[in-house]
This record gives structure tokens, sequence and C-alpha cells, in this order.
């Protein structure tokens, strides 16, 4: 019983790791890429002012800087929807040590 117990635990513990771990990844892709996307944006749209303009060929890299902004979003959002996942999942496992935590107790004092 006690080798289960151990390896819930730990289990639980690498969990929290894990979350901590997933919230620093969702803050660098939320945060940075926007930041980095407009710094790419407005460099461009000097280099190109300075040059004549915009034509059809000078928009290629725009389209490929929002493709990459899209994808690094996308992955953000992913990591958000995981980290969701994993808290919801951490709750219940906390709830049912709470109640085995409690049930033992009491089967203690009686």
């Amino acid at each position: 019983m006690e080798n289960i117990t151990d390896a819930t635990f730990e289990l639980i513990e690498r969990l929290e790791t894990k979350t901590r771990l997933l919230k620093i990844v969702i803050i660098g892709c939320l945060t940075l890429a926007p930041i980095g996307l407009g710094a790419d944006v407005y460099s461009f749209m000097v280099f190109s002012h300075s040059k004549g303009g915009l034509s059809g060929q000078q928009i290629v890299p725009i389209v490929f800087v929002f493709i990459t902004l899209i994808l690094i979003l996308s992955f953000g959002i992913d990591r958000y929807i995981k980290l969701k996942k994993c808290n919801r999942n951490l709750q219940q496992l906390e709830f049912l040590e709470e109640t085995i935590y409690k049930e033992v107790l009491q089967a203690k004092i009686i």
C-alpha cells in the first residue's frame, strides 16, 4: 500500500513541476511572440518605405512573419489548454487525497 501511495505522491509532484514549466512556456509564447512580431513588422515597414513602398514581392516576408506569429500563438494556446486540463486533474487528485486522508483519520479515531 505504501508503494502505491508513494507513487501517487511522486506523480502529483511531477504534475506540479510540469504545470510550473507550462506556465513559463505559455507566458513566453503569448507575450514575446506579439512583441517580436511588432518589432519585425515595424522594421520591415521602415525598410520597405525607404525602398519605395510595398510591391507584391515585398509583402511575402510580412506573410511569413504573420504565419510564424500564428504558429507561436497556437502553440501557446495549446499549452494553455493542456495546463488547464492538468490543473483540473491535479485538483481531482488533491480532492481524492483529502477524502482518503479524512477517511483514514476517522477510521483511526473510531
